[in-house]
């Protein structure tokens, strides 16, 4: 192999290690409480820290916006 290769393979194993899938049923869409929940768990697996709420954006209504636009 050359080095060239090398470090392809590399490159990609890392961006391919950073890559995190999150999983929702389209149930957990349709009530208000369900979304509560699907974001606990969205916050949860992406290690969102609780105090983005200090820096003045409602990361829940931009979260349920973004929901209703996957629901189309």
């Amino acid at each position: 192999m050359t080095k060239q290769h090398i470090f392809t393979f590399l490159f990609l194993f890392f961006i391919l290690r950073t890559v995190s899938w999150f999983e929702y049923q389209e149930d957990e869409l349709e009530s208000e409480e369900s979304l509560l929940k699907l974001y606990d768990r969205w916050m949860s697996h992406h290690h969102v820290p609780f105090n983005v709420m200090n820096h003045g954006v409602d990361i829940f209504e931009v979260f349920r916006s973004n929901a209703n636009y996957m629901k189309v």
